[in-house]
């Protein structure tokens, strides 16, 4: 298997997110490491049918996961939140919508929540195309009116392949002891003596059915510790929640809510007309 390729940000997607997808990448990769769980078993599987889903063709890796798996449609909303030290207010909030239809294909809508331009990526794993876009906060055309459509490339023709990020092979359900839930301000206040990286017990997380995973990391050249928390969804094969901290330096959650079952708009899988198409 090949690791899923990241996104590009649409041009108006501010840095935030970036950031947030840089802290979330160790748990994935690295909860591989940790013995066989639950979750891990859980999201493999997913893992595996978006990765089929995408019929040979390198794919978009969206993290928090956002699986574009057939035969799940929904809408929802994803508010991303950043604050520095324990217990400061939340210095960054970008809210996200996401719509994914019948085939897989995900509609990605982000902006800031203080207002600005509206960036908006469509991954179609039929059509093998990403194309991004930008509306004004009004949800009109942007200025340029352009948008940029990928073509993306059968995995057989990248030249470096890379492990995937989700495997399911060797993991084995139940087969970890689950760790008790402990807030994050909580593992703030006894970092020294975080829990062990482990299953979580099952949740409600706004109204859906969510399987946990806590990952904890100690960096020994610069004494820094990690823990994240990620809350998935097996009913819609995507996160739900996911907190990142990083010692006292900073403190990021990504939060899913409004989960809505049942097909979206189609126009939100096709760039809007009067839109000029770079490729």
């Amino acid at each position: 298997m090949f690791r899923k390729c990241s996104p590009t940000a649409p041009a108006s997607q501010v840095i935030f997110i970036s950031a947030v997808i840089v802290l979330s990448l160790a748990m994935p990769a690295l909860a591989q490491s940790q013995s066989s769980s639950r979750f891990m078993d859980v999201v493999g599987k997913a893992s595996a049918q978006d990765l089929a889903n995408a019929g040979g063709y390198s794919n978009v890796g969206f993290n928090p996961d956002v699986m574009s798996i057939p035969g799940k449609p929904f809408t929802a909303t994803r508010v991303y939140t950043e604050q520095r030290g324990a217990g400061g207010d939340p210095e960054k909030s970008v809210e996200v919508t996401i719509a994914r239809d019948s085939l897989g294909r995900v509609h990605y809508e982000s902006a800031a929540v203080a207002g600005g331009p509206i960036g908006v990526m469509i991954y179609d794993p039929v059509g093998h195309t990403i194309s991004e876009y930008s509306m004004s906060p009004q949800r009109g055309m942007d200025d340029d009116a352009v948008a940029k459509v990928t073509r993306l490339k059968p995995v057989g023709n990248l030249s470096h392949p890379i492990a995937a990020v989700h495997s399911a092979e060797g993991a084995v359900a139940g087969s970890e002891p689950e760790a008790e839930s402990q807030p994050a301000a909580q593992i703030h206040a006894t970092a020294a003596n975080a829990p062990p990286s482990s299953d979580l017990p099952e949740r409600s997380i706004n109204g859906v059915r969510a399987i946990g995973y806590r990952t904890a990391l100690n960096f020994s050249s610069t004494g820094l510790l990690m823990v994240q928390e990620d809350w998935f969804s097996p009913e819609y094969a995507i996160n739900l929640r996911q907190m990142v901290l990083r010692q006292s330096t900073v403190e990021s959650t990504v939060e899913t809510r409004d989960v809505v079952p049942g097909e979206p708009d189609p126009d939100l899988f096709r760039v809007p007309g009067g839109y000029s198409i770079s490729r």
